[in-house]
């Protein structure tokens, strides 16, 4: 066994013969991909590290189901934002917090921070406090498809490709997500 580096392939096919450095080796090398996945998707660093571990110990059942023909990379993700989905499901949402915080920074990056007036302060504020309880009432894909465009800038492609769903799956949900969001954040009475 040579000390070079292997393609994720040989390392899976090692792995269905047995060798037990080749799984440490996929889990070194994708452990954090997974947390940040599975984090992005339901908002809470110890959910975040049960799916991931959840994703390794599914792997190491499921590594036959991998035919080779796709990226490994991207066929892990889309394990790992599939089962923290359903996790967040199964928790029906009861704690799922977007942190304001992640507005508050938007904001000063948009440069909308100059404002020191205590009621321009106040009432900012109010409206993050308020969007980010509107955030909390989507699905977990559609809060991580907007965290990610909201917090990374990216675009649907960088997202499709982050979270291993399909580009157009992405538009969709990013369009309901908004959809619901204007909604709740502008009733109409």
């Amino acid at each position: 066994m040579g000390g070079g580096y292997l393609e994720d392939p040989e390392l899976v096919k090692r792995v269905r013969q047995g060798d037990p450095s080749a799984f440490r080796e996929l889990f070194e090398r994708h452990r954090r991909m997974v947390y940040n996945l599975a984090y992005r998707v339901t908002l809470h660093e110890e959910e975040a590290l049960d799916v991931t571990q959840q994703v390794f110990v599914r792997l190491s059942e499921k590594i036959h189901l991998y035919d080779g023909q796709g990226c490994f990379r991207s066929w892990l993700s889309t394990m790992a934002v599939r089962m923290a989905i359903d996790r967040t499901r199964s928790k029906s949402r009861r704690e799922i917090p977007t942190s304001p915080e992640i507005f508050e920074d938007r904001e000063r990056v948009a440069g909308r921070e100059g404002e020191s007036h205590p009621r321009a302060v106040l009432e900012r504020r109010r409206t993050t406090e308020r969007v980010a309880e509107a955030m909390e009432k989507l699905s977990a894909q559609q809060r991580a498809i907007l965290l990610l465009q909201l917090h990374e800038d990216l675009g649907p492609k960088e997202i499709a490709e982050r979270l291993g769903l399909p580009a157009q799956q992405v538009r969709s949900q990013r369009a309901r997500g908004i959809e619901k969001l204007k909604k709740i954040l502008n009733p109409t009475p």
